[in-house]
């Protein structure tokens, strides 16, 4: 078209058009497609071969092209507002569309509170001064350190947020600020607290009240910000007014006013300009001196005011921080009454409009003005009044909303409408047309919603145009949306826990490897030097890479594996003359070296130049999007790992069977790695999967815990552990001669391979065999690393003592202790008349009415050195060689010289080397190269989450609190993983370090403030029990292995994640979720669960359930413990074998004392004559008989009084018996029935386990 018919053709328009619409229509007239007469034919699919093809004819991997997309329309999406009533339709469906902050510049907040931003001497926490502790020695010659307080913050903040009646538009601005200040770091702690209208306080707007006194410090070391309009019923009665006294009075307090200055004086507490100074930094109120600019300074305790932006906020910090006097508006609220109305007449809406424009700001004019063109709205105002107006706060909204120009309509939702003529009256005043204005208003609204979407934290329910929608569609849009944010916004969001990617989902990280484990065979050298020289010249690269596998991999069989691949890859390279890297698969169970070893190839292949950056795929489940990420990861040559299965203590599970094929058939990996693992169970697994032959380059195999065969077999049944391997396989060490334990000796005079030896020795006996089974003290005389770095946690260890040298009194309590163990021991199998241990053990199996009684494996690592400065040890040491073996002792000697001869000398001896040793064993010897675990903290929390601690042999020191657990750690050491479940009090996180043997419990709100001293008295319960009745009770309770604390303050526990079969599948395999067995499932009498494909319970397994449940409180109630907060939600359970758990044991606590403020019950179990300050036995008794009934009754509602019926097939005795104790339930403390009288009812029997 040449511009002459260009013209021609606008001319016929109409009115001629602007340079903005003759641009939008040139640039429409080069980006519309013209349409094409017929579709060209489809290119044939891209087969997988065509694929390999093109990368095997390239020398690097081309950029993969953009795929075509289907056209999609240019006209842009309108969002309608949501009214408060929906209509029911069909045009329309309801999304959530970002909004944009109430705090317009959080960084000048930040900036203003700076002045608070410093630190203190802590008064409780010290740390190390070096150089006075270097000067004192060098003054006196003590070696005494001199300590000094650790600098801390200096306050704490408490922000209090009102719940007035007008209030709640302004809730999203406390959240902001709190969000804001958290930031910035310049307080200790920052609390979000509720001030409701009856002057109490709480952690929600709709929590329970407490008292504001809850928050007083007594050290003074806080501040208080109450953010309030000061409007609300509770303002004018005093009783807000109260607790904002009760604050000042112990800490610096003031008000956060929302509303401008101009309307305080219609507010409860209006405020007097002035002058006003501390006496000192951080002084209460009571300290504040104020000076009006005009007249008397009011009377009452004075309170600053300050508007939310930042030179209000800098006066205010300035002045806490003792920096003198500083400009400031103070109030002293106190209980009135709101002034009379003498007069009062209905305003026309043009005087409306004109008294508004006259009083108001500019910024509030402009806002309102603008409002009239679009939705009255709170979440649109607050979008105009970012995107348009800019720097304007709350201030300026707050003039709009009072302006009497607008009524609410839906509170919920911050809907508005104008009062009748009002919005005329506005638009009346714009300088220009009312449409020019619409449209300036939308696009900035669109504007800004394209630009936050799919990011903000803030979002509001609307309306979008959809031809299968729900509902009736507005007349009005307040924003138009491309089709681009249309896809961000439209869209249902995954129903996964805030933080934790959905199930299925790839994590992609670099540069850190992990690999994986793998069984399996392979071969020897295949790269001879001649033919290496002639076709792979690079023969000094390919020896660096192997001597970095032989220096960084510890297990020889994996190590030589490895050798192997890369000597096979550059042989395959040299022959082929390629320089594609295969896609490597890792899998394997945790604690078998797969994280090392895939680093240290990775290591190997880059420095051979056949990957530039490493990089790593995890991912427990297979997914659709996995094929991508793969053939992404592979364009840039990588180390592929899978963890199939999320099992950490099996490499081949039956659920992760299907997913494993599917990912590697998927990703189009050439060579799978399986380090670990039964032998017997990988080669079935590869027979049984055609799809993976020709896959697997080599297994490695040795013995790996599985979480279907950890710990199988009697107590009476030893196994062999394997030490290593040699070119015959693998070496094995038989500990138990004639089920007697035969005493050992480790050697090695060069201190070069006995901790490798040792630590092989404890962590093989321990996955083989329970804590039942088997125990161990472990002691070494130096402060080395032997006993430490995760071996110290496994369940099995009874005690571990390090650096006897550095405190020579341990080796005599030692010894004192052996010698009780020996002779406690011995009264054992008297009380039963066994002549030997094995005897006595043999009982146990067969199910003799007797407790367990382990063996005992004592290790003492440089035994010589300890002898030589402990010579009474030999005594010691001599009993337990002597009457050890009778009695289920055995001894480990590990020595860098000739051990001291006894009258029986050791059954086996290994003189360790670097990497391996020599073991004799039966006059047979054997040279072997050790197989050393990885991780062993990780090994050691999943044996804690399926068996018992061993009890501690050796009693506390006398300057050690009883109630103080010895297992106290620190937030900062722990290496949490994703969030695993979040509830109303707590959020539970994994531990990566660990397995899934262990979670971390993180309180919050309430119950963040736990008596720290009442939960480690629970921690250190178990300690106190019987060896039976500890087994018992950790057994079928998640009780808490640790404090975490926070430097003093407690943020939560360890807890051991509940066992494999409580947990159930829901949906079709595949694609099904994980979920625990709740109590809650049982209250329902119905015949399936919806997405299972297990059955319910039936009634006599109800019987059995709820009998376990009873045993479990006897047991508790016969030490005086009160489990307090019980409900369906707390207990878990199986069916099949009967089982029950209990969870929230960190809340457990001893009758009749105080379970603080932080204790919580739930509603439908609460005991209407219980006290929720007190643990009462009562209060448990009924509610187990809730459980009891509930549960045998499938309902979820019954209480003492209502009929009870029964499911179907509950024998009619025990119905009898259970409903005549119901309705005793309820009475008077002292009458409820006991745990004991609920088992009698129930016909007490299998309530062990």
């Amino acid at each position: 078209m040449r511009i002459e018919e260009l013209h021609q053709a606008l001319d016929s328009l109409g009115s001629p058009a602007d340079a903005r619409e003759l641009s939008e229509i040139l640039w429409l007239a080069c980006h519309t497609t013209p349409a094409q007469a017929a579709e060209a034919p489809a290119e044939p699919a891209t087969t997988r071969d065509d694929l390999s093809a093109i990368k095997d004819s390239a020398g690097t991997p081309a950029p993969p092209e953009r795929q075509a997309q289907a056209p999609t329309t240019g006209h842009p999406a309108a969002l309608h507002p949501r009214p408060p009533e929906p209509r029911t339709g069909s045009d329309a469906t309801e999304i959530l569309v970002p909004t944009a902050p109430m705090l317009t510049s959080p960084l000048a907040v930040q900036r203003a509170l700076r002045p608070l931003k410093r630190r203190v001497a802590s008064p409780l926490r010290t740390e190390l001064d070096e150089d006075a502790t270097a000067a004192r020695i060098a003054d006196t010659a003590l070696w005494v350190p001199v300590l000094t307080p650790s600098p801390e913050r200096w306050l704490s903040l408490n922000l209090v947020v009102d719940t007035g009646p007008s209030m709640r538009l302004w809730r999203p601005l406390g959240r902001e600020l709190a969000e804001t200040i958290l930031r910035q770091g310049a307080f200790r702690d920052v609390h979000l607290i509720y001030l409701n209208e009856s002057g109490g306080i709480s952690s929600s707007p709709t929590a329970p009240a407490r008292s504001p006194t809850t928050l007083l410090d007594p050290a003074g070391r806080h501040t208080t910000l109450v953010l309030s309009d000061c409007s609300g019923p509770h303002w004018w009665n005093g009783r807000a007014p109260h607790a904002l006294r009760r604050w000042a009075q112990t800490g610096p307090t003031a008000i956060l006013q929302p509303l401008p200055e101009r309307l305080w004086r219609r507010t409860a507490a209006p405020a007097t300009p002035g002058l006003a100074s501390l006496h000192r930094p951080g002084a209460p109120n009571t300290e504040l001196d104020f000076t009006p600019y005009d007249g008397e300074a009011p009377d009452g305790l004075p309170i600053p005011v300050l508007e939310i932006a930042p030179r209000w906020l800098s006066g205010w910090a300035n002045l806490v921080a003792g920096a003198g006097p500083q400009p400031t508006a103070v109030a002293t609220p106190t209980a009135t009454t709101a002034a009379p109305v003498h007069r009062e007449r209905e305003l026309p809406p043009e005087e409306r409009v004109r008294r508004f424009l006259v009083t108001a700001s500019p910024e509030a004019a402009e806002l309102a003005a603008h409002v009239a063109v679009s939705i009255p709205s709170l979440p649109v105002m607050r979008l105009i009044q970012h995107r348009v107006l800019g720097e304007s706060g709350p201030g300026q909204l707050a003039e709009v909303l009072l302006s009497g120009l607008l009524r609410p309509v839906d509170h919920s939702i911050g809907q508005y409408e104008f009062v009748p003529g009002a919005r005329e009256a506005l638009l009346a005043s714009l300088p220009r047309p009312e449409a020019w204005h619409t449209r300036h208003v939308l696009e900035h609204i669109s504007a800004e919603i394209e630009r936050r979407a799919g990011s903000a934290t803030e979002t509001f329910r609307a309306l979008l145009p959809s031809a299968q929608g729900d509902q009736a569609l507005p007349d009005r849009p307040f924003a138009l949306i491309s089709p681009e944010a249309k896809t961000l916004l439209d869209r249902t969001p995954p129903q996964t826990t805030q933080g934790v990617p959905p199930p299925g989902a790839p994590h992609v990280q670099a540069p850190q490897i992990a690999a994986g484990t793998t069984t399996g065979s392979g071969n020897g050298d295949h790269l001879g030097e001649r033919h290496a020289a002639a076709r792979f010249p690079e023969i000094a690269r390919l020896e660096s890479a192997l001597a970095e596998l032989d220096k960084g991999v510890s297990q020889s069989a994996v190590r030589e594996k490895l050798q192997s691949f890369v000597t096979d890859e550059a042989s395959e390279r040299a022959a082929a003359s390629s320089n594609d890297l295969k896609t490597l698969a890792f899998t394997g169970p945790a604690g078998s070296g797969k994280l090392s070893a895939a680093a240290q190839l990775a290591k190997a292949l880059a420095s051979l130049g056949w990957i530039r950056t490493p990089q790593v795929i995890t991912t427990d489940r297979w997914s659709p999007n996995l094929p991508r990420r793969f053939r992404e990861a592979r364009a840039q040559s990588c180390v592929l790992y899978l963890h199939c299965g999320g099992q950490p203590t099996g490499t081949f599970t039956s659920h992760a069977d299907d997913d494993l094929v599917r990912m590697i058939s998927s990703a189009g990996t050439e060579a799978l790695i399986v380090i670990g693992g039964d032998q017997g169970r990988v080669a079935s697994f590869l027979r049984e999967r055609p799809q993976l032959r020709g896959r697997v380059h080599t297994t490695i195999a040795f013995d790996s815990p599985t979480s279907d065969g950890l710990w199988t077999g009697s107590l009476d049944e030893w196994r062999p552990i394997t030490l290593g391997t040699n070119d015959e396989g693998l070496v094995k060490l038989d500990v138990m001669d004639g089920f007697v334990p035969g005493n050992g000796l480790i050697i090695d005079r060069r201190r070069s391979g006995r901790s490798e030896v040792a630590r092989t020795f404890v962590t093989e006996l321990a996955l083989t065999h329970p804590p039942t089974q088997v125990t161990f003290l472990l002691a070494d005389h130096s402060a080395g690393t032997t006993f430490t770095g995760g071996l110290e946690e496994v369940p099995h260890v009874a005690e571990a003592v390090v650096n006897i040298a550095g405190e020579p009194s341990l080796a005599d309590r030692l010894g004192e202790a052996l010698i009780r163990e020996l002779d406690r021991r011995q009264s054992l199998l008297d009380e039963v008349r066994s002549a030997a241990w094995h005897h006595y053990q043999s009982s146990v199996a067969r199910g003799a009415p007797i407790p367990p009684l382990p063996a005992l494996f004592v290790l003492v690592n440089a035994f010589d050195e300890l002898i030589a400065v402990k010579p009474g040890v030999q005594d010691v040491i001599r009993q337990v060689v002597e009457r050890g073996p009778l009695l289920g002792v055995q001894l480990t000697m590990i020595s860098t010289g000739a051990a001291p001869t006894f009258d029986h000398a050791p059954s086996w001896h290994i003189a360790a080397s670097e990497r391996g040793g020599r073991l004799d064993q039966g006059g047979e010897s054997t040279t072997f190269k050790l197989l050393a675990r990885q991780d062993v903290r990780a090994l050691a929390r999943v044996m804690s989450a399926h068996g018992p601690q061993a009890h501690w042999l050796m009693p506390r020191r006398p300057d050690t609190a009883a109630d103080k657990p010895e297992t106290d750690v620190q937030l900062r050491d722990l290496d949490l993983g994703s969030p695993q479940g979040v509830g109303g009090t707590s959020t539970l996180y994994s531990m990566t370090t660990s397995g899934e043997g262990l979670l971390y419990k993180e309180y919050r709100g309430r119950i963040a403030e736990t008596d720290p001293d009442a939960v480690a008295k629970v921690v250190s319960f178990p300690a106190t029990l019987p060896e039976s009745e500890r087994e018992l009770l950790l057994s079928q309770t998640a009780w808490p292995v640790a404090r975490v604390l926070d430097g003093d303050r407690i943020t939560g526990v360890v807890m051991p994640r509940a066992p494999e079969r409580f947990y159930r599948r829901i949906g079709p395999r595949g694609s099904e979720s994980v979920r625990v067995r709740e109590l809650n499932h049982l209250l329902y009498d119905r015949r399936t669960t919806e997405g299972e494909s297990e059955t319910p319970p039936g009634a006599g397994e109800r019987v059995e359930i709820v009998r376990r449940i009873t045993a479990l409180f006897r047991l508790l109630h016969s030490h005086s413990l009160v489990v307090g907060d019980v409900s369906a939600y707390s207990i878990l359970w199986s069916a099949r074998p009967a089982g029950v758990y209990l969870l929230d044991c960190d809340g457990i606590r001893l009758a009749g004392t105080r379970q603080g403020r932080a204790r919580l019950a739930t509603p439908e179990w609460h005991d209407p004559l219980g006290f929720a300050e007190t643990a009462d036995l009562d209060s448990d008794r009924y509610k187990l008989a809730l459980l009891v009934v509930r549960v045998l009754a499938g309902s979820p509602h019954l209480r003492p009084g209502d009929p009870a019926e029964f499911v179907e097939g509950v024998p009619a005795r025990i119905a009898a018996n259970v409903s005549d104790l119901f309705s005793h339930a309820a009475g008077p403390w002292g009458t409820r029935p006991h745990a004991e009288q609920w088992l009698a009812a129930l016909g007490e029997q299998g309530t062990q386990g």
